[in-house]
């Protein structure tokens, strides 16, 4: 009997003393388990760049930046004379008929000759209310409107791909701490069935312990699920199944700042709210432009005529006329009054959705604050929870070698640990995640991050090829 006690607490002892030394682990983030499956791979930083560069979205969203930007150009061609020249060449024939009453034998004459007609044309309007300049500003407005529209869906893949990003690694953290716990049910279960053998335990602690090793193979399970959808939708950003591809960054550097700093970033500098404020504008700026249609209207041209008639004797005959129109609007049935009123309606709408994007903006702000400051508190405590408990697990296996510790409160620890150990996981991963939205909310994500945007319009080309007629659809 001796014998076989001692014989279960070598066996004991072999299968978990591998276990008891990992744990021996006075900072978390120096232990293997809470580092990425992999030393090397693709950083944060290029897999933010190469999601960038792969993005259809933010294809569409520079082309309608190129588009406002040539708006603003057509717009801008209203300061400018119009220039224009028309002509024709070709053969008039005509036919003259005799007065009969003079000439009892009248007759008609058909004639054929050569003419050239030359047309130049100047025009340029001098005074239309200002509609011109006020619709120069509404386009440039909707042109900044674009832009920061490029950047706020710019904001949202890069949150997007940093949020696939750490879901990949921190995935398989999970996935890695479950099967440490499953393993560490499967010895127990393989002691107690040792135990059960020899008259030491009963039947009862086999069936007590099979039950918690079914729960962790469960779980191991449901872990694989999610590492695996976290793997797909990492390959979906990155368009790729490479293996260098995977990521293997589980830090990244934290947005530090205190509540009132981040919402005073935000107004300054908030992609969302900047565009409203731009949307603004140019439903102003519009609503001017159409007021434009209660003002007289003055136009200036010059018409250049050269006719060349050849074979009829009247020769070369040039003729220039320098015309100023005036035109006004009397009375067109309330149309432009109504136009107006539309316009003042959609300036007041604009004004109403500035209003709630600040008022979320402001709540969303004060709740990612807090919850990064609870996750950051919450993480440095759940450190100190794990370590605690891998010493409590390992203070009761050394129990229950020897008999003193029942299989009740061991199989607790060893659950305490586990949900310790993912705790703190997932509390590191959603406080980069957190620290992510908090920047893109104030508006300092893409310059924290080092990430190229410049808000200027020129920096958005347009593809030459658009000039082509032949340009391919690319379907």
């Amino acid at each position: 009997m001796i014998k076989t006690a001692l014989f279960s607490l070598f066996i004991a002892t072999a299968l978990y003393s591998v276990d008891t030394n990992q744990t021996k682990v006075t900072k978390l983030s120096e232990d293997t388990l809470f580092q990425a499956s992999r030393e090397y791979g693709l950083s944060l930083h290029d897999s933010l760049n190469r999601a960038i560069e792969l993005s259809p979205k933010m294809g569409a969203a520079k082309e309608l930046v190129i588009q406002d930007k040539m708006r603003l150009d057509e717009s801008f061609a209203g300061h400018l004379p119009i220039v224009s020249i028309s002509g024709d060449a070709g053969y008039e024939a005509r036919d003259i008929k005799e007065d009969a009453t003079e000439n009892p034998s009248a007759v008609t004459n058909h004639q054929k000759y050569k003419k050239v007609d030359l047309y130049l044309t100047i025009s340029e309007n001098l005074w239309n209310g200002g509609s011109i300049q006020d619709s120069v500003d509404a386009k440039e407005a909707s042109l900044n409107a674009s832009l920061y529209d490029y950047r706020d869906k710019l904001e949202s893949l890069v949150v997007e791909m940093a949020t696939a990003y750490f879901e990949l690694v921190y995935s398989e953290i999970a996935l890695k701490i479950s099967k440490k716990n499953m393993q560490n049910y499967e010895k127990i279960l393989n002691i107690v069935s040792i135990k059960e053998q020899n008259g030491a335990a009963t039947k009862g602690d086999v069936n007590f312990i099979r039950a918690n090793v079914d729960n962790a193979k469960t779980e191991y399970v449901q872990k694989q699920q999610a590492q695996s959808d976290a793997l797909a939708k990492y390959n979906y950003l990155l368009q790729t199944q490479e293996p260098q591809m995977l990521p293997y960054e589980t830090e990244t550097a934290l947005y530090v700042s205190d509540l009132n700093t981040s919402l005073e970033d935000a107004q300054k500098y908030n992609a969302q709210l900047l565009r409203q404020e731009e949307y603004i504008k140019a439903t102003h700026y519009t609503f001017l432009a159409s007021e434009g249609k209660f003002h007289p209207k003055v136009d200036f041209s010059i018409n250049g005529e050269t006719r060349n008639d050849y074979d009829t004797g009247l020769g070369k005959r040039d003729k220039i006329n320098a015309l100023v129109t005036f035109n006004y609007n009397l009375y067109n049935g309330g149309k432009d009054e109504a136009a107006a009123i539309r316009l003042l309606s959609a300036m007041q709408e604009q004004k109403f959705l500035h209003q709630d994007i600040q008022r979320n903006l402001v709540f969303d702000i004060k709740v990612l604050s807090r919850s990064v400051s609870s996750l950051n508190d919450s993480l440095h405590l759940t450190e100190q929870e794990v370590l605690a408990a891998r010493e409590v697990v390992e203070s009761y296996w050394i129990s229950f070698q020897h008999g003193t510790q029942d299989l009740q409160a061991l199989q607790l620890a060893q659950r305490n640990l586990n949900r310790a150990e993912q705790d703190y996981a997932n509390y590191k991963r959603d406080l980069i995640l957190n620290n992510f939205e908090l920047m893109k909310k104030s508006g300092v994500l893409l310059q924290f991050l080092n990430i190229a945007f410049s808000h200027n319009p020129e920096a958005f080309k347009e593809d030459d090829k658009l000039f082509s007629r032949y340009y391919e659809l690319g379907l």
